[in-house]
């Protein structure tokens, strides 16, 4: 070997154990910062955990509480269970949640309360980082446990200043399911925070301990650490604003959740992302997971690797400003609705209607004699209690009476009015004294020759306010002196006043048989007030705008 070569040997094996010796020694304090936002790591014998969060308001920095910077992978060597869990009330009894008859929502309830949905499948694998490197404004962590290695990259937005840009990559060392969960930045008092919200499907200021109230009524935020999915959401987004009044938000990357027409098909059902509000460890921190236990993309052969795209938004305002963010800034929703181009005119679109109405075979136009009285309506194709697809109904009484007036048609005028009208007239309950006023149902079964709700043999209040009430308010716009109209809203107004409650609610709805209330586990809080006030506006009856008052006050008051 000549001297030459000696020497150059020995030059790149002193190079190799600098770079060697320079990569295995810790970096203690990693960080990242910018004008709006500090984050700082430490080494500990648990790993690198997050020690700074800071945030600028004005001239000062603000710190976030409770930091911790943990990681979650969940892994399953089998396919995970998608059996319904059992839901059981504060006395340990099992809710029976929706009832029998509401069959088109059962099956999405079951899929909705499964053990991946309730994030029991699996098992939790947390941790800190064991390494890190640095370079200009990245920081890099990595573990390597049994069943994976995972990388973590985290940089600061260059755009938005408030955005911390994080990518996880996992690498599979065994063969199984897996899932990434977004780390858990922050643990939150759970019983004082400002605001949480997954756009879409639940918002609150509080924890609430009853899930089907929380879950299936969005009243506030479930107490368990259920896993949403994607389809729903109004964004992507699992937001949080703490107690001193800074929020919180994770969010996906843009091309991460399902795509939902995929080809020629629809993609609604596949199931990439998950949002949850507590996470598997059960701490109150927003989380996403990618890709879904047991769902598409998680499977992984050892060797294999996939990866989470996903950022942190942490601003120094409200939940809203932060929820705009993630739908402009992120996912462009302001600039898609610039391709929606109106190529027809509002003319040109009410001619269609006025075509489509007049024509017996595309309106679907049906008539019946119905206690003398000639009552028309339109098929309705969808499931109706009790029907043998044979349910009518009418929508839009506004929108049949203007069109008709604006065009002064014969057959619209001479035909279809009288036979909507006769429906609006038959249809509220005039022979029970207990439902006298109310609306005896949306639909007409033409083979039973009754009228019905859609799920079920009951009366509801809020059906009185908008298929009696309203439907005859839109009416009596066009015909101001129908008599029998105005005594058809007079009835549905007293019923809906015998039913109101002092403390400003109704009930849901009163079995049509033994008259008792049904769905007793809520109240009725929604608008079934404004019947009332539209009675008001055209009866000129002041005692109906002093009940309503009351009403009001009432509900004021238990609100």
């Amino acid at each position: 070997m000549s001297r030459f070569t000696l020497y150059s040997c020995k030059i790149v094996t002193s190079l190799l154990v600098f770079v060697s010796v320079a990569y295995s020694q810790k970096i203690t304090s990693p960080r990242l910062q910018n004008k709006s936002l500090q984050v700082k790591w430490g080494h500990s014998s648990e790993g690198y955990r997050l020690n700074t969060l800071l945030l600028k308001d004005g001239l000062t920095w603000r710190s976030l509480s409770g930091l911790l910077g943990q990681y979650t992978l969940l892994y399953s060597a089998e396919q995970p269970h998608t059996y319904p869990q059992v839901i059981s009330d504060k006395n340990g009894r099992a809710v029976q949640f929706p009832e029998p008859e509401y069959r088109y929502i059962i099956p999405t309830w079951k899929a909705n309360t499964s053990a991946v949905s309730f994030n029991k499948e699996g098992r939790t694998i947390s941790f800190y980082p064991e390494h890190c490197s640095a370079e200009g404004n990245t920081v890099v962590f990595s573990k390597k446990t049994e069943q994976a290695a995972i990388e973590a990259i985290w940089r600061l937005d260059t755009l938005y200043t408030n955005d911390l840009r994080v990518t996880i990559r996992l690498t599979a060392q065994a063969p199984g399911y897996y899932s990434i969960a977004t780390p858990a930045l922050t643990a939150n008092d759970k019983k004082n925070f400002e605001w949480a919200c997954i756009p879409g499907l639940f918002q609150g200021k509080t924890i609430n301990n009853d899930f089907v109230d929380a879950y299936a009524y969005g009243h506030g935020i479930p107490d368990k650490p259920v896993v949403v999915r994607e389809r729903t959401a109004a964004a992507l987004t699992s937001i949080l604003t703490n107690k001193a009044g800074i929020t919180l938000g994770v969010t996906a990357e843009p091309g991460t959740a399902r795509h939902p027409w995929l080809q020629d098909k629809s993609t609604q059902s596949q199931w990439l992302l998950g949002l949850s509000m507590i996470n598997r460890n059960g701490q109150l921190t927003p989380t996403l997971y990618h890709p879904v236990l047991g769902q598409e993309r998680s499977f992984l052969n050892k060797g294999e690797s996939l990866s989470f795209d996903f950022r942190f938004t942490i601003q120094n305002e409200g939940w809203y400003p932060v929820y705009q963010h993630v739908v402009n800034d992120i996912y462009h929703f302001d600039q898609l609705l610039h391709l929606k181009q109106t190529r027809q005119s509002l003319s040109q679109r009410t001619e269609q209607l006025f075509s489509y109405v007049k024509n017996d075979s595309t309106s679907r136009w049906r008539t019946f004699d119905y206690k003398g009285r000639w009552i028309g309506a339109q098929e309705y194709l969808g499931g109706v209690y009790g029907s043998e697809k044979d349910a009518v109904k009418n929508a839009d009484y506004g929108a049949m009476w203007m069109l008709a007036n604006i065009t002064g048609d014969s057959v619209l005028l001479h035909t279809r009015l009288p036979q909507a009208l006769n429906f609006k007239l038959a249809q509220q309950n005039t022979t029970d004294d207990f439902f006298r006023g109310a609306a005896a149902g949306q639909y007409y079964l033409y083979q039973s020759k009754r009228f019905t709700e859609e799920w079920g043999a009951y009366t509801e209040p809020i059906a009185t306010t908008y298929y009696m009430m309203l439907d005859i308010g839109n009416i009596l716009l066009f015909e101001p002196r129908h008599q029998q109209l105005r005594a058809e809203l007079r009835l549905a107004a007293d019923w809906l006043l015998s039913k109101m409650k002092p403390e400003g609610y109704w009930e849901v709805a009163y079995n049509n048989v033994t008259k008792k209330p049904m769905f007793t586990d809520q109240k009725d809080y929604r608008p079934t007030f404004y019947g009332l006030l539209v009675a008001y506006k055209i009866l000129g009856d002041k005692n109906i705008l002093t009940q309503l008052q009351e009403q009001l006050t009432g509900l004021l008051k238990t609100r």
